[in-house]
């Protein structure tokens, strides 16, 4: 008899620990769809509250991390704060490449607010990381090649560039970007043939067709 009251105890412990923790997730996840709903209308103050309470709720959340640093960034306040939510981001999901494109782009937001070489620093470093964890998936060496380009190393910038276009050459925002890198090394030909690619893989973008005929019709860059 004692042991059947422990175990049902034990039972009634359990279950309430789990509906304590469905109650916990389901209230992060409702308060992080509110914040993510009002940061993209803009109203990075009220986001910020919602997706603080959020992550509160769920220190796991890393949807309500992503955006809470994101609402920071965008009202001016403190970088520290922001640092410190991409590092617990990047502490508790070491092996998720999904975690460092996120610390990628919120480290380029803070370091184009701040101009602060330990973020451009921060940025290269999580840049890196998000390579390493996804290495063969070709939207990570575009995005790495634009974010390299958005900083002006230029040269990394070609260099994934040429890396996504060896593993799908089907990223029609790579040749356009590097249609630019060429443009701006003077590389006319090489610029043409980048644009066309681009048009090739997505003709209904007419602004891409009008780029190549201005491109035609000058004969120096």
């Amino acid at each position: 008899d004692l042991f059947r009251k422990f175990a049902v105890i034990a039972m009634l412990v359990s279950g309430g620990l789990f509906l304590l923790y469905g109650v916990t997730f389901l209230t992060s996840e409702i308060l992080t769809y509110q914040g993510i709903k009002y940061y993209r209308h803009h109203n990075f103050s009220l986001a910020e509250k919602l997706l603080k309470w959020g992550v509160y709720t769920n220190p796991n959340n890393t949807a309500g991390l992503t955006y809470w640093a994101g609402s920071v960034i965008k009202q001016n306040k403190s970088p520290e704060q922001v640092d410190r939510l991409i590092m617990f981001m990047t502490k508790i999901h070491p092996r998720s490449s999904g975690i460092w494109q996120s610390a990628d782009t919120l480290y380029f937001m803070l370091y184009k607010q701040t101009n602060r070489a330990e973020y451009r620093e921060k940025l290269i470093f999580t840049l890196e990381e998000f390579l390493r964890h996804d290495p063969n998936f070709a939207f990570t060496l575009g995005h790495q090649s634009y974010l390299y380009f958005k900083i002006d190393e230029k040269q990394k910038s070609r260099q994934y560039a040429y890396y996504t276009l060896t593993r799908s050459v089907d990223q029609y925002y790579t040749w356009l970007l590097l249609a630019e890198l060429y443009k701006q090394d003077g590389m006319r030909d090489q610029m043409l043939y980048a644009l066309e690619r681009a048009i090739l893989l997505k003709p209904d973008i007419k602004l891409f067709k009008i780029f190549h005929e201005q491109a035609e019709a000058t004969t120096s860059l």
